[in-house]
């Protein structure tokens, strides 16, 4: 899958190649387009749940601080 085909799937979540490998994904470059297999797809989709579920905790963390 390239870069246009991954995010054009998560439709409102923008992906590049850099953010591919912070999340632990390796991409490959092939004729100047970012790729990963299609079998990576679902452990892209869960790195980035378990990402979004990191940011929601954080969040959260703050908000409970802020108020005391």
């Amino acid at each position: 899958m390239n870069m246009g085909e991954i995010n054009a799937t998560l439709a409102l979540l923008h992906v590049d190649g850099g953010k591919l490998a912070d999340l632990g994904i390796e991409p490959r470059k092939a004729r100047g387009a970012i790729h990963i297999d299609a079998a990576d797809f679902p452990l892209l989709c869960s790195a980035l749940v378990l990402h979004l579920h990191a940011l929601s905790a954080l969040c959260k963390n703050e908000q409970t601080l802020s108020k005391h």
